[in-house]
């Protein structure tokens, strides 16, 4: 009996470590859609959307992530899995300063500072798996 114990707990933390590994694929893939949506936009509105490779890309990870998002919600109640889908707005910003020289100000900081405490205190006493 102790062993099934055991297996069942080892079960249990192996699907809520593969579930969070979805929601961060699924925010990878959003903010991969924001990067190509953005180099899309820089491409000038002569180019045709149908041939442009960064709204495809953009469009691509969409897909992905509608996908992976999907997996996520049969690990995790709704009301847990979409704050986290806010840490987003961490990996856009830092995309944004590598890929096109965006500034970071204090305001963008302190902003995502109440996203990370409202993330903290939804989250807080919620039963995940």
């Amino acid at each position: 009996m102790g062993n099934s114990m055991s297996y069942r707990k080892w079960t249990s933390e192996r699907f809520s470590i593969a579930g969070y590994g979805l929601i961060l694929l699924a925010i990878l893939f959003q903010s991969m859609s924001a990067v190509f949506g953005k180099y899309a936009s820089m491409t000038g509105p002569d180019v045709n959307a149908i041939l442009n490779v960064f709204y495809l890309l953009s469009i691509s990870c969409l897909v992905l992530q509608a996908v992976v998002w999907q997996k996520a919600l049969c690990r995790f109640p709704l009301s847990v899995a979409y704050p986290l889908m806010s840490l987003m707005n961490f990996v856009v910003l830092i995309a944004a300063y590598i890929f096109f020289g965006e500034t970071i100000t204090p305001g963008n900081v302190l902003g995502l500072l109440i996203i990370s405490a409202g993330i903290f205190v939804l989250m807080r006493g919620k039963d995940t798996p």
